[in-house]
């Protein structure tokens, strides 16, 4: 493969691909895990091995690597990534693949809602309307009065907020830290924030679980990189619309392993929800354009 420095944008590109790829995967091993290991426990060992293995990849600049003055800002960061991760396995042990996949892209909506709330973004009717179809989308997907209706539905709902939550504080930590300290601090914090809970509701695991759930962990942290890769060297504005590739390829995880064939409220919601989501990336490089 060429220096990704020769064709930077084609190369994020296949990052973006590659992550979505790797997070299809690492759904499905989540999906097919057994219910009686904790939900604690799939968090702790996501986040703690995939902390080993950025400081491992990083052990000749680890003092670059933890150096930071804000601290309390990625503390907040880590929670929230915590709480979403909790989120987001609860709903992918007790639901379709699919179904949690395309509510888990509200995430995208609820930034846009943070960015008007807390940093007072310009907000058109035209960007009302796109959040009303996306918010409208997701409530196809969770239909309220169907008979595959659950509770764990709203679940990706959750895990999105929390995301998105995670999401809006890049804005303060970029200024000073670089993405491998953010990535750092975030899972510091959701490994340091998950032991309470982890050791209260332990299990005792055999080996064949526990390497599973290394593997999840190595997946995790590979997608990070991944996207750390592709965000250094494409431009944003090219790279973002790959992120969508996501949807179908987490249908298709459910289809080849799970044999779950989606609805026509899953697809037809999740279009909605890439729509919207699309349209906001749009306005938002527009608007970024006539700075």
């Amino acid at each position: 493969m060429k220096h990704p420095q020769s064709k930077p944008n084609i190369y994020g590109a296949l990052m973006i691909v590659l992550v979505s790829a790797l997070t299809a995967l690492n759904n499905s091993i989540t999906h097919g895990l057994p219910k009686d290991i904790n939900t604690m426990q799939v968090v702790f060992f996501k986040s703690i091995v995939g902390l080993f293995i950025l400081v491992f990849l990083n052990i000749r600049t680890l003092n670059k690597l933890y150096k930071t003055n804000i601290i309390q800002w990625h503390a907040f960061k880590g929670l929230m990534g915590m709480l979403g991760n909790i989120t987001w396995v609860i709903a992918l042990r007790h639901i379709p693949i699919a179904t949690a996949s395309g509510l888990s892209m509200t995430s995208a909506l609820f930034t846009a809602l943070g960015g008007w709330l807390i940093f007072k973004e310009p907000f058109k009717k035209t960007v009302l309307w796109c959040l009303f179809t996306g918010f409208i989308g997701a409530l196809i997907i969770i239909n309220l009065n169907g008979n595959l209706f659950t509770i764990y539905t709203l679940f990706p709902l959750a895990s999105a907020f929390a995301f998105s939550a995670s999401s809006l504080t890049i804005k303060r930590l970029a200024k000073n830290d670089s993405s491998r300290t953010t990535l750092f601090y975030l899972l510091l914090f959701m490994s340091l924030f998950s032991i309470p809970a982890t050791v209260i509701n332990w299990v005792t695991l055999n080996y064949a679980e526990i390497l599973t759930l290394c593997i999840i962990g190595v997946f995790f942290a590979l997608s990070q990189l991944c996207l750390i890769q592709a965000y250094t060297y494409a431009e944003a504005s090219f790279i973002s619309s790959f992120k969508y590739i996501r949807f179908p390829m987490n249908i298709l995880a459910g289809l080849l392993f799970f044999s779950e064939v989606p609805g026509f409220s899953t697809v037809l919601g999740g279009v909605m929800i890439i729509s919207a989501s699309a349209y906001l990336v749009a306005f938002d490089k527009t608007r970024k354009r006539k700075k």
